[in-house]
């Protein structure tokens, strides 16, 4: 069975017996049976990498044992018996031991090579198989000269390692489709996963500011029943009464300050006194904004001015000033509904606050469609070449 036919195994929902349909049969899967078909999928690749990884460490371990005892062998040569020149031993034996470095560095090396993904797993090992022969290969033929058979037998232990390992990966490159396929899978499940993650948590968070929105109106409502229930009571009628009576008062003061501006003739005022520049500001003043200059005129000496130059009686002023320094006292209910309407208000703001921020979650939410949307067809593109169906309904 092709790795191909593996992988559309796990997508049957009842495999053959024989191993699953031919490569050329379609088959159908439904998005929501897609992620246990997929978890499924990756516990069985990562049993079969599980399963190379320890043919491949038992292998190493095999090579340990042998070279172990090449060098043991190598470390024991005795070159002192030899009749070449002492020169030529000496040459043999330094390289000699540069070689039994090399192969020792090579096994912690391949100590060193657990590399989690089983391609970069090979990939170390051969890296560092290549890195001992060409470290090696001058001490090796340096040493030969004197030591052959002994140094053919170590080389040829390397020399078989690798092609082992070669025999293994050859052997394995459809495990290696099959799980770059895999995990490619696994990949774009994630991604899926995510997504659905990422939209069940705004949904939640939306469903919360609801909740928020909704408790912020039932505040609001009882609130303004507060207010209708002020608005009812003998209290407020009561003092209602007295602030008409105020404002009557107000509109009474207004009007009598107005019948006195009107009496007084400021342009014949500030000739009698344009030798006098204090007096003459302060008819300005009255003549712009007669509330204004009557309030900072605490001396009142308008009254005296006026008298004395038009021979009119505007003495009615001290009580028109009198009162204007006496402020309108709040009334108790009023104050109290200003306070409700100020909590009301601010229901208002969270209320807006929290609808604008349900339209940033709902534009996530819209990101995220999309995003679920190249997902599934990329999901549906990449099973199509395996002839898979992903059905969404």
């Amino acid at each position: 069975m092709s790795f191909l036919d593996k992988i559309k195994n796990f997508f049957e929902a009842s495999p053959e017996p024989d191993g699953g349909k031919p490569a050329a049969a379609l088959v159908d899967i439904h998005l929501n049976e897609f992620s246990a078909k997929v978890a499924s999928l990756v516990g069985s690749v990562e049993a079969k990498n599980k399963g190379l990884k320890q043919q491949i460490k038992e292998r190493i371990s095999l090579f340990e044992k042998e070279a172990g005892n090449s060098i043991e062998i190598l470390e024991n040569f005795d070159l002192s018996k030899r009749k070449e020149y002492e020169k030529i031993k000496l040459t043999v034996q330094d390289n000699l031991n540069v070689y039994i470095d090399c192969t020792r560095k090579l096994l912690n090396d391949l100590k060193k090579a657990n590399e989690s993904a089983l391609f970069n797993y090979f990939n170390k090992i051969f890296s560092c198989i290549n890195e001992f022969n060409r470290t090696s290969h001058m001490p090796y033929e340096k040493a030969t000269y004197l030591i052959g058979r002994e140094m053919a037998s170590a080389r040829s232990l390397v020399n078989q390692f690798a092609r082992d390992i070669s025999t293994l990966a050859e052997q394995n490159k459809p495990l290696f489709e099959e799980t770059k396929r895999v995990e490619k899978l696994s990949n774009l499940n994630n991604e899926l996963e995510e997504s659905k993650k990422l939209e069940n948590n705004i949904r939640h968070e939306i469903s919360k500011i609801d909740k928020e929105i909704e408790s912020s109106g039932n505040k609001a409502i009882t609130l303004n029943n507060e207010v209708i229930d002020i608005k009812n009571s003998a209290d407020y009628l009561k003092e209602e009464k007295e602030k008409q009576e105020q404002l009557k008062k107000q509109e009474d003061f207004e009007e009598e300050l107005k019948e006195i501006k009107q009496k007084i003739d400021f342009k014949a005022l500030a000739r009698v006194f344009h030798h006098d520049k204090k007096k003459t500001q302060l008819i300005k003043d009255y003549s712009h904004n007669f509330k204004d200059a009557l309030r900072t005129d605490e001396t009142l000496k308008i009254i005296d001015m006026v008298n004395d130059s038009q021979n009119l009686d505007i003495f009615p002023l001290k009580e028109l000033q009198a009162h204007l320094s006496s402020s309108s006292p709040i009334l108790k209910t009023e104050k109290k509904i200003l306070d409700i309407e100020d909590k009301i208000k601010g229901l208002e703001t969270e209320k807006a606050a929290a609808k604008s921020k349900i339209n940033e979650e709902n534009k996530k939410l819209e990101r995220i469609a999309k995003k679920h949307e190249k997902t599934i067809a990329a999901i549906k593109s990449f099973l199509a070449q395996m002839n898979i169906e992903l059905k969404e309904k």
